[in-house]
């Protein structure tokens, strides 16, 4: 569910406005790519967040060349925090523009009412979170860095305080691991995730095909059945060697590691001289 808001403006002679005037020098920014925040890469649909309050993250469509509209969408449930974020941009873009009015869910709102309408989607983001815990034990909220998956021990947590449980997963200095498809020769798909030496990673139990990933041919929901853990050197530029997912999950007792979430692990950073050993042990060459 989301809050989604259109900001235009009328007249002829219209103020264009910066990535700057809409984060105010408070919020960070990134695209999202399979649902995994690239940092500071600049495009026309991005996410904002803030660093101190890490939660959903804010879409925001933009073009700094388009002068006439500006959308922005919230995604519910999220934390108070994120919601003051939301229609504190809202309000200040509507300050620049000289705007009385703008269009929420396809309503248009007074502008003059928005300290109301924040306080009514807080008690709505609370009702929202309280309904779909209800019904889901286990799920994904996606979010503004990567997805947090949780399942029934993480109820408690969610419900007294939603907020710390999104910015506590999203705030530590982790490298969360983005899975790489790759097709191969005989029309199949292959994934590889990577790590890289002496760094403290997040990784998943069992391998994720990004959401809504598809065959380019059939765009049948795209299913991969052979994964890899590649192993990256760093200092020296270049890829060491590769293990099979499964092998490796074994073989670094990831099952054993610091749970992230319901379905990641932290592995703390290994040197190259323990990753080399487990490819001379364990690796195989990746079928093309």
């Amino acid at each position: 569910m989301s809050v989604d808001v259109c900001l235009k403006q009328k007249g002829f002679f219209k103020k264009a406005i910066s990535l700057s005037d809409i984060t105010n020098g408070q919020f960070a920014y990134g695209t999202s790519e399979s649902w995994i925040l690239v940092p500071d890469k600049i495009s026309n649909d991005m996410i904002l967040y803030d660093p101190k309050h890490i939660a959903r993250g804010i879409s925001l469509v933009w073009d700094e060349k388009d002068s006439a509209c500006l959308r922005l969408s919230l995604l519910l449930p999220t934390a108070r925090e994120e919601v003051d974020m939301f229609y504190d941009i809202i309000a200040r873009i509507a300050k620049l523009w000289k705007l009385k009015k703008y269009e929420q869910d396809g309503v248009e709102q007074k502008t003059s009412d928005l300290a109301d309408m924040r306080e009514n989607i807080k008690i709505f983001s609370n009702e929202c979170l309280r309904d779909f815990l209800a019904k889901h034990t286990d799920g994904c909220f996606f979010s503004a860095l990567h997805p947090i998956y949780y399942d029934e021990q993480d109820l408690e947590e969610m419900q007294i305080n939603f907020a710390a449980f999104l910015h506590h997963r999203q705030s530590r200095d982790l490298y969360y691991a983005r899975p790489h498809i790759y097709q191969k020769t005989d029309g199949g798909y292959l994934g590889v995730y990577t790590l890289t030496n002496d760094v403290d990673s997040i990784l998943p139990l069992e391998p994720i095909v990004p959401f809504h990933m598809r065959d380019a041919e059939t765009n049948e929901e795209l299913e991969v059945h052979e994964w890899y853990l590649s192993m990256y050197h760093y200092e020296e530029e270049r890829f060491m060697g590769q293990l099979p997912y499964e092998t490796a999950v074994k073989v670094l007792q990831l099952e054993e590691q610091e749970r992230y979430d319901a379905k990641t692990r932290v592995l703390y950073g290994k040197s190259a001289e323990e990753m080399q050993s487990l490819i001379d042990a364990y690796g195989i060459a990746m079928k093309r």
